[in-house]
Formats: structure tokens, sequence, C-alpha cells
């Protein structure tokens, strides 16, 4: 009985996946030094076809922490020439957002991690801007529903901090200004 030719995915053993994995790592430790001085093109498909591609396929929550960590980098490291635009971090968290909640939800290292990111760039003035913040809505409500309780804490405070204590406006605000559909099906109040 002749066996059926292997595929690639069968042949892969349990080591080799784990030193593929560590390959993979160690890339993105040693490619993070260089975004700054790749060319535009270059880094654009970095970051929207290798990093976005690595978000949404990995089932190794390693992978997801060393992007984690690369953005966090990106973030307080603010003197980077070349850096990624706004636009391009933005993507990465709105995608990190998805599928840490959709498929790393019970990984409470990971998402501590995170949403110290979140937490981050919400408090720092020259981060919080309008341009930024507004497109991380979902990520920011993640922080207000975390089961951490400090992590849930930092978050609430700040958004306390944010709205008017005026009792009108911080209902119209509340009602009005915020997206509320990603926190709907947890009890938040």
């Amino acid at each position: 009985n002749p066996q059926p030719p292997s595929t690639p995915a069968q042949s892969m053993t349990t080591p080799n996946v784990e030193l593929t994995k560590e390959m993979l790592m160690q890339s993105l430790h040693l490619l993070k030094k260089y975004v700054s001085v790749m060319a535009i093109e270059t880094r654009k498909n970095y970051i929207n076809v290798v990093l976005v591609e690595l978000i949404e396929k990995s089932n190794d929550p390693r992978v997801l922490r060393a992007i984690i960590q690369l953005l966090d980098n990106w973030f307080k490291m603010k003197s980077f020439e070349n850096e990624p635009s706004n636009r391009e971090k933005v993507l990465l968290i709105q995608k990190l957002t998805y599928h840490i909640e959709n498929r790393f939800s019970s990984d409470s290292a990971l998402n501590i991690q995170f949403l110290d990111l979140i937490y981050f760039i919400y408090s720092d003035s020259d981060l919080n801007t309008m341009e930024l913040t507004s497109n991380l809505d979902r990520a920011f409500l993640a922080g207000l529903r975390s089961s951490q309780h400090d992590i849930r804490q930092k978050f609430y405070k700040l958004f306390d901090d944010s709205v008017s204590r005026n009792f009108y406006d911080r209902l119209l605000y509340i009602l009005s200004t915020k997206a509320w559909d990603s926190i709907g099906r947890h009890y938040w109040i």
C-alpha cells in the first residue's frame, strides 16, 4: 500500500513547529529595530501584510505579545523620524483588539499587556488625540470591562476624568457619543 505524500503541515513535527515559532519571534525582535529605516513601501507591506496576517492567523499568544511589545516601543519612543503613522498603528491595535477578544480572552497575561498599552495611549497627553483615540474606542471599552480589577479601575478613572461632572453633559456623553455595541453583552454598570 503506497502512502500518500505528506503535506508540509503533516510533516511539521512539534519540535519543528516550536523551532519555527521561535525563529518567527526572533525575526520580529530583529526587525523592530529596522522599521524606522525601512522604505515607506517596505514598511507598509511589513505592517499591512506581515503583521496583520500574523495577528489574524496566529494561534500562539507569544506572537501577539511580540507585536504588542513592538507597538509599545513605537508609542513610547517618540524620536523615530520615519516611524509608522498613527493610521498604521491604529490598524494593528484594531486587529489585536478583535482577535484578543475572540481568540485569547482567557489569556490574562496577554490581555494585561494589551490593556496596559491602551491605557498608556489614553493617559499620555501627547498621544490622547482625537485622531488616535477615536479609532480605539473598542479597545478602551475592553479596559472598562476587564476581569482584572486594577486595570478596570484605571480605565474607569480615565473615563470619569474625561467626562464632564455635569449630570446632563455626562448623560449626553454616555448615550450619544460612545459606540457601546462592543460592550453590550457585558454587565458593566
